[in-house]
This record gives C-alpha cells, structure tokens and sequence, in this order.
C-alpha cells in the first residue's frame, strides 16, 4: 500500500516539474514577444525621425537598439556615419557599425 502511495506521488511530482517548465517557457515566450514590440516601435520612432530631418532622435533610438545587437539599427548607424547625416561624418564608426552586423 504504502508502495503505491509513493507511486503516486512521484508522478505527482514529474508532472509538477513539467508543468514548472511549461509555465517558465510560456514566460519567456511572452517576455521575448513583447521585447520584440518594443524594439520595433523605437526603431519605427527613429525611421520616422530620421525622415523628418530630426537626426538627433533618429541617433538615440538607434544606438540603444544597436547596443542590444539589433542589426538593422547598428546599419543605420553605420549609413548615418559614412554620409554624416545629423552627425560628423566618421568613416572608422561607420565601419565599426557595419562590422557589428556580421
């Protein structure tokens, strides 16, 4: 009797453990969805800036993302340089943002 008692509870236990996994990867899942919408409004603040002539917002909401290694934000940086849009034309940033996106 007191064998099956603590079948039980072993199965009991594994389920829980699955349940804990399935619950932790939900989060993350979520987490990493949400993540990604952010990361797209604040390069879409920085795209419309940037065709406004408002250079200097375009250059902040980029860099942030270009730090986090978002390769379309770290091109960008590196376009803005090489042409000195809204910055001081500097070829040896511009290769460093280019080279980031490999």
């Amino acid at each position: 009797m007191r064998e099956r008692v603590w079948r039980r509870s072993t199965r009991a236990v594994e389920i829980g453990g699955q349940m804990k996994k399935l619950i932790t990867a939900l989060v993350i899942i979520v987490s990493m969805a949400t993540a990604g919408s952010v990361c797209a409004q604040d390069f879409d603040k920085g795209v419309r800036a940037y065709g406004a002539g408002d250079y200097a917002t375009a250059l902040k909401e980029w860099t942030v993302l270009a730090e986090q290694g978002i390769a379309e934000a770290q091109f960008n940086l590196g376009y803005k340089y090489e042409n000195g849009n809204g910055v001081v034309q500097d070829y040896k940033e511009a290769v460093k943002w280019f080279q980031n996106i490999c």
